[in-house]
């Protein structure tokens, strides 16, 4: 088992900051001034060819493959501040906070307003069977959580464990069974309080699960997760998604 819990030091390799832990990098790129990927690697290797996206600030193997179908753009330069608790990445729309001791991230708006949380001192973990998985702490009890890709049944997920896997699904019981045919690690989080939304995509294609705050743990406040069969920890968050008063 290996789990992400101490920072030791970061680089800027040309607009993308190269986080050291204990036991992985953590790669933070800036796409846009509200879209955020952060990448978790326990091998360290990082590895870019993805025939998925279809906008990039990076090189990847399938950059000619695609000419044509996927923009390059480059990365946006946040204003950095290293303190002794925690860096701080800003620019004119969001402000990702990497805290170094307990080690989490926390995602908040230009208006302060806070969109998301990892889980503190233990959001990115590799087990011993090579899975990967990522803790999300929950704002409320009923934080609400939409999309997944093709799924039945209630809109909102809060409560839910679901399947990203695409399975032919003849005979489908909407009301009781999960997976169906297209397989989109993508969701909506939204704070019932606040009325302010955040959008998570895992750029990875295992057969991968989400559990939507449907277990509890005396050692940690209420959380979800979404965990793979393998890869890396490649999330971006989408920190400017609106919904109406």
């Amino acid at each position: 088992m290996k789990i992400c819990k101490t920072f030791l030091g970061y680089e800027n390799l040309n607009g993308m900051y190269l986080v050291h832990v204990n036991c992985a990098d953590i790669a933070i790129c800036f796409v846009t001034d509200e879209i955020v990927r952060v990448r978790v690697s326990f091998d360290k290797e990082m590895a870019e060819e993805s025939y998925i996206l279809s906008m990039t600030a990076w090189d990847d193997r399938m950059d000619g493959l695609l000419a044509g179908e996927r923009t390059k753009k480059d990365p946006v330069e946040p204003m950095i501040e290293d303190g002794n608790e925690m860096l701080v990445f800003s620019t004119k729309s969001v402000r990702l906070e990497l805290h170094k001791d307990p080690l989490c991230l926390k995602l908040y708006d230009n208006e302060g307003t806070l969109l998301y949380s990892d889980i503190e001192g233990s959001p990115f973990l590799q087990d011993s069977n090579n899975r990967v998985c990522h803790y999300s702490q929950m704002q409320g009890e009923e934080e609400c959580y939409y999309g997944f890709g093709e799924k039945a049944g209630s809109l909102n997920k809060n409560k839910c464990f679901l399947r990203e896997r695409a399975t032919d699904a003849m005979g489908y019981d909407a009301e009781k069974m999960d997976t169906l045919y297209k397989h989109i690690p993508f969701y909506i989080r939204l704070n019932r309080e606040s009325q302010k939304a955040v959008g998570l995509f895992y750029h990875n294609f295992y057969e991968s699960v989400f559990n939507m705050g449907c277990e509890k743990s005396n050692y940690w406040p209420r959380y979800t997760y979404w965990q793979a069969d393998g890869g890396d920890i490649d999330l971006f968050l989408l920190g400017e998604i609106q919904s109406k008063r």
